[in-house]
């Protein structure tokens, strides 16, 4: 691992570390479980390999616990929640794509 850097931007101080996705995504998801309880069933499937990336972690998790809220506020109670990381690939535009799926 490499040091991390801290940058101020007014009043938050964002530490961006190198990091893997997977290690954040799992400790949202075991906190949203935790949270939810049975109102929202929340799954992981994570990436076999590490997914490095330079980031906040905090900053991070909390992108992660926004998008699942939002997500839980639109599905009916006793819905699942699945969160998925993978490496993708950029097109020749340059462009990741993703998708959400409803299931």
């Amino acid at each position: 691992m490499t040091p991390e850097f801290v940058v101020d931007f007014g009043r938050q101080a964002i530490e961006l570390q190198e990091l893997d996705l997977n290690s954040v995504v799992a400790r949202a998801v075991e906190s949203l479980g935790q949270e939810w309880g049975e109102e929202v069933e929340v799954f992981s499937v994570l990436d076999p390999s590490p997914l490095w990336l330079w980031a906040d972690p905090k900053q991070l998790e909390q992108v992660v616990l926004t998008l699942a809220g939002n997500a839980r506020e639109a599905m009916s109670p006793g819905g699942h929640l699945w969160i998925r990381t993978a490496k993708l690939e950029l097109d020749e535009g340059g462009l990741l794509r993703g998708s959400v799926e409803e299931i």
